[in-house]
């Protein structure tokens, strides 16, 4: 049985960003919806001073995560070595990993935690369902 992957990443916006990556969330939004059907659930939640963000994704399983990777690369051009795209609006402040991201998802979080960003992995799903539709 598949077992899902979340990821849940908070981070800092850089002075006078916030509108600009309001745009370029939108249009990885856009990007997502379009490309990736799989895709269980993708948020993201700001404090009042639009200063700190939190991203939250949760992905069925391992392929879809990959998917995710493959469009943030074509689509958006962020790559598992260039983030340069995003880095310019915010810093990774912490990510929180559960279940088993893949490869080039493990590619890019190695060079965030080689450059510091706390990290807590935690790979063992031990029980849940997920709804499709509240009905």
């Amino acid at each position: 049985m598949a077992q899902p992957v979340v990821y849940v990443t908070t981070i800092k916006i850089k002075e006078g960003k916030f509108q600009e990556y309001q745009r370029f969330y939108a249009e990885l939004l856009k990007a997502v919806e379009e490309n990736e059907p799989r895709l269980i659930a993708m948020h993201l939640f700001a404090n009042e001073e639009g200063t700190e963000m939190t991203n939250i994704q949760v992905h069925p399983d391992t392929a879809s995560m990959d998917t995710h990777m493959q469009v943030l690369a074509e689509k958006m051009g962020l790559l598992a070595d260039d983030m340069t795209a995003v880095l310019q609006f915010l810093e990774v402040m912490r990510v929180e990993v559960y279940g088993t991201p893949g490869d080039r998802a493990m590619e890019m979080d190695k060079r965030l935690m080689e450059g510091g960003v706390p990290y807590t992995f935690k790979q063992r799903h031990v029980g849940g369902h997920t709804r499709s539709s509240t009905g």
